[in-house]
């Protein structure tokens, strides 16, 4: 053990030696397993972020006319949706629509997006209510001129979460409607990334009846497009199959495309699949990056082997055998790789948590992967250090005495 030590000594005495020829080598080793470290971090803060928002989201199904259907869609009816309610686990069906306003108050003026279904949506939007209460279903039905606000547009508007009561003027298509707030909902939060990929603004969100657009002219007497939410541990299957023999029975349609259905649990997974083969990718241009880095551990001690040709040939006249000389050379190699690897994974860790800080997504540090990067880096370092040991090893002591 003591001899081993010694070995050691004198690999980081070499090293110490060459200081900037040792840091050039250790370059391709640093870039590789940063690369890996930062892509891993930020691609568990992408998939811990997808499953925030759908979890948010919920468990919930769209359906729209499908391609067979665009010409004349079918019309989805009351009864259907009623229907669609009896099924079990189901916990909400609403019509669904939008329209896009303006927002005076004495904060200033804001754009808002202006989300309207039935009183459904309290549960198909997975909203919170925090002040107040949802609109009724009479105040759906009747149209009546009321609505809830998420709490940070609230404090947006009025620098107040509880404005239960307040009057929003809210003009649509150059009519000017008052509005009575009567809840407000818990914001759901979305990461930076996130919002961008799914178009998120900073608009003023309401949720209003959808019959309340009537005043501005709009026509939702005719249902094409419906969110149904359900419990918890209802299969997406299961909701699309029930959801589809209903709409096929009762509008007396066999064609599969005539409606069409996702679910957030399905694109869950997709979006899911799409960054982790993304990240596999990234990950394999890094372990070329590490070939590169290994191939320069192997250049450089080659070069080691060759400036030391004379201290090989002391040692092995003073008595070195071969298998001590080796062990001294891969030592170093080893040593150059694990040095690079831990600069590595350090450097990997600050760049994974600095863009997952700027894109707002909550940082996953690869503990296992920057485990698996130093066991790796070593590896590299061993194997690439095998031929010049080797050649080192190998040296006769009077050829090698013989050079200066």
């Amino acid at each position: 053990m003591g001899r081993l030590g010694e070995y050691f000594k004198m690999a980081i005495d070499s090293i110490r030696s060459n200081k900037g020829r040792t840091l050039l080598t250790m370059l391709g080793i640093i870039i590789g397993i940063s690369s890996v470290i930062m892509i891993t971090t930020i691609g568990n803060g992408l998939q811990g972020s997808i499953k925030d928002l759908y979890g948010s989201v919920g468990n919930v199904m769209y359906v729209w006319p499908g391609e067979d259907a665009e010409s004349s869609p079918e019309e989805i009816t009351e009864t259907d949706m009623e229907e669609i309610r009896e099924i079990e686990g189901i916990t909400g069906v609403t019509p669904t629509g939008s329209a896009k306003g303006k927002l005076t108050t004495r904060k200033g003026n804001f754009d808002t997006n202006i989300s309207v279904g039935n009183a459904d949506m309290e549960s198909t939007d997975r909203l919170d209510i925090l002040y107040g209460r949802f609109f009724t279903s009479s105040e759906a039905d009747g149209g009546s001129m009321v609505c809830v606000i998420p709490e940070a547009d609230a404090e947006k508007l009025y620098g107040a979460k509880n404005v239960v009561g307040q009057k929003l003027d809210i003009e649509v298509a150059g009519s000017i409607q008052e509005a009575e707030i009567v809840g407000v909902s818990k914001s759901q939060t979305t990461s930076g990334i996130m919002a961008m990929m799914m178009g998120n603004t900073d608009k003023i969100t309401l949720y209003m009846p959808m019959n309340a657009l009537n005043v501005w002219g709009y026509d939702y007497s005719y249902t094409a497009e419906i969110y149904i939410s359900a419990e918890e541990g209802v299969a997406a299957d299961y909701m699309e199959k029930e959801t589809m023999d209903i709409l096929k029975r009762n509008h007396s349609v066999k064609n599969e495309k005539i409606f069409e259905a996702y679910t957030a649990a399905g694109e869950q997974d997709q979006m899911t699949s799409m960054f982790s083969m993304i990240t596999v990718f990234i990950t394999v241009v890094a372990a070329i990056a590490l070939l590169v880095g290994g191939i320069g551990i192997m250049n450089i001690m080659l070069v080691s082997v060759t400036e030391r040709t004379r201290e090989i040939g002391i040692r092995k006249s003073l008595g070195a055998k071969t298998g001590s000389i080796m062990i001294q050379f891969l030592a170093e190699s080893a040593i150059i790789a694990l040095i690079g690897g831990g600069i590595g994974i350090i450097c990997g860790i600050i760049l994974g948590l600095v863009v997952c800080a700027v894109l707002s997504m909550t940082a996953a540090i690869p503990w296992s992967a920057a485990l698996w990067a130093t066991l790796f880096a070593c590896g590299i370092g061993l194997f690439f250090g095998i031929y010049p040991a080797r050649k080192a090893a190998k040296l006769s002591p009077i050829e090698a005495l013989r050079r200066e």
